[in-house]
């Protein structure tokens, strides 16, 4: 089943009460079909008593005829149970979430649109003795100015070894596509964090929604 028939069953959308998370209803607008799900906060099992102020709203996104389903939540765990529920739903068969360390698709992202990361956290693998995880921040400017700590000589060695694998980063992202804060006029650069492994994007301000579907474009791109 396609994503373009999630607004033909939005009508069969109902709130049954029942274990996991719950459809609540399937709308078209930006050329995507948004499925709207509520979701418990502390998990799927416990729907059965939570009462529907302690749900948390997720929405996930498709852009008909594509294999991508974007996913907006505070969380991971409520990202799964979100996805979960949307292949429920439409009757697909399986699911795999989009890993950034894939296939080189993280390289291809960062060349698309990463301006720069301000610190990056690396899991090390293999016998490396006590040191499992090694954390990078820039040195202090005191002029507000972005720092990519990808341009140090260590970090790019570190980035580079088969005994390490970049985890998390936090940095700032350019979206095309005409999007300009108002007070400003200049491009818009937000802040975001990025989860690799979980191909997570987390950003750290409020972005209006033609943000957020230009950074779907380029992750479809980068696949």
């Amino acid at each position: 089943m396609s994503p373009d028939d999630a607004t033909g069953r939005a009508r069969d959308v109902s709130s049954s009460g029942a274990y996991g998370p719950e459809i609540q209803t399937a709308v078209r607008d930006h050329d995507r079909v948004y499925v709207v799900c509520d979701v418990p906060d502390t998990g799927s099992q416990t729907q059965l008593t939570i009462s529907d102020e302690d749900r948390t709203t997720t929405v996930a996104t498709f852009e008909p005829r594509t294999p991508s389903l974007a996913v907006r939540t505070p969380d991971t765990e409520t990202a799964d149970a979100t996805m979960r529920a949307v292949v429920d739903f439409l009757g697909l068969d399986n699911a795999s979430r989009i890993s950034f360390l894939d296939g080189g698709f993280r390289g291809r992202f960062e060349d698309t649109c990463v301006v720069g990361y301000s610190s990056v956290r690396l899991l090390t693998t293999g016998n490396r003795g006590s040191a499992s995880e090694i954390g990078i921040r820039p040195e202090e400017s005191g002029n507000g100015t972005h720092t990519d700590v990808r341009t140090d000589a260590v970090v790019s060695d570190l980035l580079q070894r088969n005994d390490t694998e970049l985890d998390e980063a936090t940095g700032l992202v350019a979206i095309f596509g005409g999007v300009q804060p108002p007070s400003t006029g200049e491009q818009f650069r937000p802040r975001v964090t990025i989860g690799f492994p979980d191909g997570r994007v987390r950003f750290e301000q409020f972005v209006p929604e033609q943000v957020l579907l230009e950074l779907d474009e380029i992750v479809r791109d980068s696949l």
